[in-house]
């Protein structure tokens, strides 16, 4: 009698990893400012922050557009993987119906098995003890793949938007300049690629 395949899991940010974000923010901007410079907004953190805290709970927020690749990745990693995602966008039942209804719209939910929305900018360190060693962590903030490398996980940094970089990765100043160093960026191709060869434990 064979033995019953347990998938391995792989644990996906949700902002920066599967969907855009700073695309979908800016997309929100010049429909409802249009008039604003954005150029202005862009120098004046305290204002683009209060901007983008306006943006999370507009409607515009379930509507965000996938991040190059991210689709086609999901599809087929849901084959050989569970998928959990963690994401610190806010728990609050407005937001949290808005992360579901867009990742159901781009990836449908049954792609993925668990999805813990945590407070905004929250840490996942908790979560990601509670999962087996070298599980797979896909992040797009630094601060969040140094503490999962921590728990002994197999961690890869999906970095972009650097203009956004005070918004999106409040957290950086807290990572030693070593381990800005250590830590090298990727992209989804270069994710399957590494990752296809893992199977299933028994």
């Amino acid at each position: 009698m064979s033995k019953i395949c347990k998938k391995p899991c792989i644990i996906v940010d949700c902002d920066g990893v599967l969907i855009d974000p700073v695309r979908g923010f800016v997309r929100w901007f010049f429909a409802t400012m249009p008039y604003m410079d954005f150029s202005i907004i862009l120098k004046n953190g305290q204002l683009l922050n209060g901007l983008f805290t306006t943006y999370l709970y507009s409607d515009d927020f379930s509507q965000i557009p996938p991040i190059f690749g991210a689709k086609d990745a999901i599809l087929s990693l849901s084959n050989s993987f569970n998928i959990d995602i963690i994401t610190s966008c806010g728990n609050n039942s407005l937001i949290r119906h808005a992360r579901l209804k867009n990742l159901e719209k781009i990836f449908g939910l049954e792609s993925f098995r668990n999805i813990y929305t945590l407070p905004y900018l929250a840490s996942k360190k908790k979560i990601y003890s509670q999962y087996d060693k070298g599980t797979i962590v896909i992040d797009d903030d630094l601060f969040n793949i140094v503490e999962a490398n921590s728990c002994g996980h197999d961690v890869y940094w999906m970095k972009y938007h650097k203009k956004f970089s005070k918004i999106l990765y409040p957290n950086i100043s807290k990572i030693s300049l070593e381990d800005k160093k250590i830590y090298k960026t990727t992209n989804w191709d270069k994710i399957i690629k590494s990752i296809s060869s893992i199977s299933c434990s028994k």
